[in-house]
């Protein structure tokens, strides 16, 4: 639950439905061991400069109950790969240091003789009778590695010998504690949505996995066969704290939390955004990602999407004005674009790698060009780009997939991406409609009250941004009780420390490590907590204003943690500090005139009495004006046009919200 010291902002139910209103980790350096050292000081100080009384809190992982006794090799056996009757490879159980008391440590050699390699070894435990799990829906375990980058395998077996499992890839190098939770089906309760899979081939059991009689379970570690087998030959893992979670139990937060935000924070990492903007008008995504360090610079089109609504939002409409150029340019000619492009000559990647969810975030961030400078081919760009993506949702229709029908593919992140931009570009009502259906029918968890990765049949897992824009999404659909679910949700399954356990936040996938960006959508969805992790966000800033993307070097399946400063995670520290994207405030209407019509005009928001703007658009030639960035609050909204009286009007936004407010401008006197 949310801390004490925060401030509770219960999101109003006036908020608008849409269409109701008009690698391993290695040696710090100097540098980054006095920041770890100053770190927890740095968080203290930000938090009481903010309250007089102040208990800073982080989300924890769901508590659960044990499962398995770590403290002993009782019941714990090692099996190994003998290849059919061959010498078997080296390995062997111990107990260790865990994560709280002892862990069961397998440490494992898969060389047997000259160049001969074995494929796996594993820990096996023995329940004394069968046990039923069905009271609960995931199991969590602990786990770190040494040694080789190599595949971790979790499995479950029922007392017929029915097999279910998981494998995490290239995670057993891992070198700090951390946790992974992995969901069940319970078919007595109804539950669906499960992370085990019977493996193909498995002809053990009845056929159908049995939770209220699990028999075995087993970690193994299966070696990397993409890569030389002498680079992934050895190693440990080490594994604590087996619990069994009830998920479905928990209590969701009742409000969403609030925190004051550090403006001249957000303003240096502005400046450090607009510093990489290169002549093309491109923004290199990655400071560290040159070709003196044997890379290839990328400006990624989501980091262009981010860019073009920081320089927005601080007034930097030259920079702004050259970015949007550029995207347009380089748009392809069926509304795609390129995953991405380089910074300094655009042409497009070698890869020709498309992403559906960039393509939305660019045509979402061109239509708020649009709306803020009347830049018709912003405009044309983004409607394109809708284009092009309802022609992804026709193609996925035409199959006939009642899993996937109306989505613009698997992953959920990509519909809540693509459901803003359809939303925003205007006109492409039944698209966003089908979307919509399917991220509430396809996506949502219903059990246990969250967005899955993917359609809970399909691909169940776990990811944060699924969790901080889908809760966006659901404010703005009016599914306030639906969007602190699943916040809570993530709460309880991807709250994570940084490998040596000094930085807190949150993990991207896993988790594994904190993923800054990850902090960053955190703290502006309003998930709890948010006053500690924007603490520790803003402690985590450079001198220059950037932010890396993670505390740690590493990376395993769909997680990449590397301590390069970039884009991103620096855009997300200004959101953090200033105000979300898919939760912005907005106030959008129709002005007319007494007389005639408008051929041009301004509408410019101030927060209450305030004569710096925070937030302005132009009235376009229907007499439309949209604008936004704005937080919960007061406002004067101030309207302009051309042979009329300038009209004031009052304003109040709750979190989040959508406000129509048309507007009549007395016509000046001939």
């Amino acid at each position: 639950m949310c801390g004490a010291a925060r401030e509770q902002v219960e999101a109003e139910e006036s908020v608008s439905r849409r269409g109701t209103h008009a690698a391993t980790t290695t040696t710090l350096p100097p540098r980054d061991r006095l920041t770890r050292w100053i770190r927890p000081w740095a968080v203290l100080v930000a938090l009481l400069s903010e309250c007089s009384l102040c208990l800073a809190l982080w989300s924890e992982p769901f508590p659960g109950d044990p499962l398995v006794d770590c403290n002993s090799l009782a019941g714990w056996t090692v099996e190994r790969d003998d290849a059919g009757g061959g010498p078997p490879c080296t390995a062997v159980s111990s107990l260790a240091a865990g994560y709280d008391g002892q862990a069961v440590r397998l440490d494992y050699d898969f060389l047997v003789e000259g160049s001969v390699y074995r494929g796996w070894a594993q820990l096996r435990y023995d329940f004394e009778v069968p046990r039923d799990l069905s009271g609960w829906d995931t199991i969590r375990f602990r786990f770190r590695g040494e040694g080789a980058k190599n595949h971790l395998q979790f499995w479950l077996h029922d007392a017929d010998d029915d097999r279910a499992g998981l494998q995490i890839d290239r995670v057993t190098d891992v070198g700090g504690w951390t946790y992974w939770s992995v969901t069940y089906a319970v078919p007595s309760r109804g539950i669906e949505a499960s992370m085990i899979r019977r493996p193909y081939g498995w002809e053990g059991g009845d056929g159908t996995f049995d939770i209220t009689r699990v028999k075995k379970l087993f970690f193994a570690v299966s070696r990397d066969t993409s890569r030389e087998a002498a680079a992934v030959r050895s190693g440990a893992l080490l594994v604590d704290d087996i619990r069994v979670v009830d998920s479905i139990g928990r209590n969701d937060p009742t409000a969403f939390s609030r925190t004051a935000g550090d403006g001249a924070r957000a303003e240096r990492a502005a400046q450090w955004i607009a510093s990489q903007q290169k002549s093309s008008g491109l923004v290199q995504s990655w400071a560290e990602e040159t070709v003196a360090n044997g890379s290839i610079p990328k400006a990624h089109i989501y980091d262009q999407a981010l860019a073009l609504i920081v320089f927005l939002r601080t007034g930097r409409l030259t920079a702004a004005k050259k970015l949007a150029e550029a995207l347009v340019a380089i748009q392809e000619p069926d509304g795609a674009w390129y995953k991405w492009y380089r910074p300094d000559e655009p042409s497009p990647a070698v890869h020709g790698e498309l992403w559906e969810g960039d393509i939305a975030w660019a045509a979402y961030a061109l239509m708020i060009f649009w709306h803020r400078t009347g830049w018709e081919p912003a405009r044309a760009s983004s409607r394109a780009a809708c284009n092009w993506l309802k022609a992804r949702i026709d193609a996925r229709n035409a199959k006939g997939n009642p899993e996937t029908n109306g989505s613009v593919h698997d992953s959920v992140e990509a519909n809540v991406d693509a459901w803003f931009a359809f939303d925003l570009v205007g006109g492409f009502d039944d698209y966003a409609d089908q979307v919509e259906n399917f991220l509430l029918a396809r996506g949502w968890d219903s059990w246990r009250r969250r967005f899955c990765r993917g359609p809970y049949a399909i691909d169940p897992a776990n990811a944060i941004d699924v969790h901080t824009w889908g809760a966006e999404f659901l404010l703005r659909i009016g599914e306030q009780a639906r969007a602190r679910a699943t916040l809570g949700y993530a709460a309880g399954t991807l709250s994570s420390t940084s490998l040596d356990g000094t930085v807190h936040g949150f993990g991207s996938q896993g988790p594994v490590g904190v993923w800054f960006e990850g902090v960053g959508q955190w703290v502006a969805a309003r998930g709890c907590n948010a006053d500690a992790y924007l603490a520790e966000l803003n402690a985590s800033q450079a001198a220059n204003g950037s932010l890396p993307n993670s505390p740690d070097d590493f990376g395993c399946q769909d997680v990449w943690l590397s301590r390069w400063h970039g884009v991103a995670p620096t855009a997300w520290c200004f959101f953090a500090n200033t105000c979300p994207v898919f939760s912005q405030g907005i106030i959008r209407g129709k002005v007319r005139r007494t007389k005639g019509t408008i051929s041009s005009g301004t509408v410019t928001v101030y927060p209450k009495g305030s004569k710096t703007p925070v937030s302005s658009g132009v009235i376009h030639a229907d007499g439309s004006y949209w604008v936004g960035g704005l937080e919960a609050g007061e406002y004067k909204l101030r309207a302009n046009a051309s042979r009329c009286r300038q009209i004031s009007r009052k304003v109040q936004l709750s979190h989040g919200e959508v406000k129509s407010l048309d507007l009549l401008l007395p016509s000046k006197k001939p």
